[in-house]
């Protein structure tokens, strides 16, 4: 094919999916994001103190079309518009 990767023969057809965190296992935090948003991409985030030696929080970054979420376990969200 001219100027275009030629797929293999047996290869699946399917979309990328960016879910690092597992939230079909995780109802909690797909309840705070929504049944009908699409995620583009989510993962688990590690704050440091300024010595980069004590992991401070675990947060959960979600990457949407339209704009971006960061929540903690406490619920509490960061919404970033762009």
């Amino acid at each position: 094919m001219f100027g275009k990767k030629e797929r293999r023969r047996f290869s699946l057809n399917r979309g990328f999916a960016g879910d690092y965190i597992g939230l079909d296992n995780a109802p909690a935090l797909r309840a705070l994001v929504g049944k009908r948003e699409k995620i583009e991409f989510a993962e688990t985030v590690t704050k440091y103190d300024r010595r980069f030696q004590v992991p401070i929080l675990l947060r959960s970054l979600f990457l949407f079309p339209r704009f971006s979420l960061i929540s903690t376990k406490s619920k509490s969200l960061i919404v970033l518009n762009y």
